[in-house]
């Protein structure tokens, strides 16, 4: 089993973590040789529950971005780019990038949180 990549907190049912094996397992290499994993079949691992809105990405730099799970179910833009080790068990070696046709690729991804909008705004 390799070592987590991605730590995943909130409203889930899946995993507390994503693993290298577990997304290159759904990765596919687009026309440049990027390792990318659609957001939909990152939505399948981490299992959100049905009250979650909002998916919280922190980044290794302090950064973050906050994404609605209807908007990256309907239009599938934002994944995650693998860049890395061509081997899965070198974990250590991984990181994992948000990627989307209207930005760049990111800072490293280090977590992932799933909330409602009332808890993201900060509502009793």
């Amino acid at each position: 089993m390799t070592l987590s990549i991605i730590t995943v907190t909130g409203m889930v049912s899946g995993s507390p973590e994503l693993t290298v094996d577990q997304l290159v397992d759904h990765a596919v290499v687009d026309g440049q040789g990027r390792l990318l994993v659609s957001m939909i079949d990152v939505l399948a691992l981490i299992r959100p529950r049905a009250d979650a809105d909002l998916l919280l990405f922190e980044f290794t730099n302090g950064a973050s971005r906050a994404l609605r799970i209807s908007e990256i179910v309907e239009s599938d833009e934002v994944g995650i780019q693998l860049q890395g080790s061509p081997r899965p068990e070198c974990a250590a070696l991984w990181s994992a990038h948000t990627r989307s046709s209207a930005s760049s690729t990111s800072s490293p991804l280090a977590s992932m949180a799933a909330l409602s909008f009332a808890v993201f705004v900060g509502s009793p």
